[in-house]
């Protein structure tokens, strides 16, 4: 009895553990997200002579928007959001109004699709939920099949495959803010394009 309540209490102990690292993890990536996006009226505003010859291939980029495929489209939007340097922010904005009318209005279509496919809030709960009945419902047979005489394994075995799931949950989601991210930041500078053309 005594060590089954010491497994329970270094479970309690790890997940806590697990739970903080990843606030922490969370809370930077929030926090250089913020960043980035604060100083963007500030890179727009770069001189011109300071912006380096780095340009985006907008052949290429109306491409993706009405032939890519999802995935394919948000790898290049991703590329474009967070390898591009501080100064090609400033030809995005000067040239994303270049773009043909109908291709800008097709690539906010498709952002907002792609915003709501990364969307964390609309089918992580659901797997959660669905993977913490799995166990559930499976530890006793595991426990009685497997670890019957074994009180370390009968409390260590849920717990490994808890850091499996935690660990293959934080990497979904690191990926996913990612790709929302360079997706809500794509869908603006299309905005931004429709909005000078609309006014002109």
């Amino acid at each position: 009895m005594e060590t089954l309540f010491i497994g329970i209490i270094t479970t309690v102990f790890l997940l806590c553990i697990a739970f903080i690292v990843t606030f922490i993890y969370q809370f930077k990536n929030t926090k250089k997200l913020k960043e980035k996006v604060n100083s963007l009226e500030k890179k727009i505003k770069v001189s011109k002579d300071l912006v380096h010859e780095y340009d985006i291939n907008f052949q290429e980029l109306e491409n993706k928007i009405l032939f890519g495929s999802d995935p394919d489209l948000t790898e290049y939007v991703k590329i474009i959001y967070w390898e591009s340097t501080e100064n090609s922010f400033q030809k995005s904005f000067d040239k994303f109004p270049m773009l043909d009318l109908k291709v800008i209005e097709y690539g906010l279509i498709r952002m907002k699709t792609l915003e709501d496919s990364n969307d964390l809030s609309k089918f992580l709960p659901p797997v959660i939920v669905l993977i913490l009945a799995f166990i559930a419902s499976y530890n006793d047979f595991f426990k009685q099949t497997f670890f019957n005489d074994i009180l370390f394994l009968q409390v260590g075995f849920p717990l490994v495959i808890l850091l499996v799931v935690y660990l293959f949950l934080t990497k979904t989601i690191g990926d996913t803010r990612r790709s929302r991210a360079a997706v809500i930041y794509f869908n603006g500078l299309l905005q931004y394009a429709k909005d000078k053309n609309d006014k002109e």
